[in-house]
C-alpha cells in the first residue's frame, strides 16, 4: 500500500495518495516513513498546518516505535518550515 502512495505522489495524485498514506498509518501506525512522506505531500501542496501535524504525529509514531533514525528525518522536515513559522 506504501508502494502505491509514493506511485499515486509521484503521478501529482494528491487525494489517492493521502488516502493511501491514510490507510497505511491505519493499518501500521508504526510506518514512520508513511507520515513522512504525508507531511511532504502536504508541504508541497500548500497546506503547511496538516504537513506540521502529520510531521509531529510521525515523531510520536517514531518514538513509541523505537525509531531514532526515523524520528531525526521527520523532525528535520518539521524544523525546516517551523524556521518560516509567523
Amino acid at each position: 500500500m506504501y508502494a502505491l502512495a509514493m506511485e499515486a505522489k509521484k503521478s501529482g495524485n494528491v487525494p489517492e495518495a493521502l488516502r493511501l498514506f491514510d490507510q497505511v498509518i491505519l493499518h501500521d501506525w508504526g510506518y514512520c516513513y508513511a507520515y513522512h512522506q504525508k507531511g511532504l505531500l502536504l508541504e508541497s501542496s500548500g497546506d503547511i498546518e496538516g504537513a506540521r501535524a502529520a510531521y509531529r504525529q510521525g515523531i510520536d509514531a517514531a518514538g513509541r516505535k523505537g525509531d531514532a533514525h526515523a524520528g531525526e528525518e521527520i523532525s528535520a522536515a518539521l524544523a525546516n518550515i517551523e524556521q518560516f513559522r509567523t
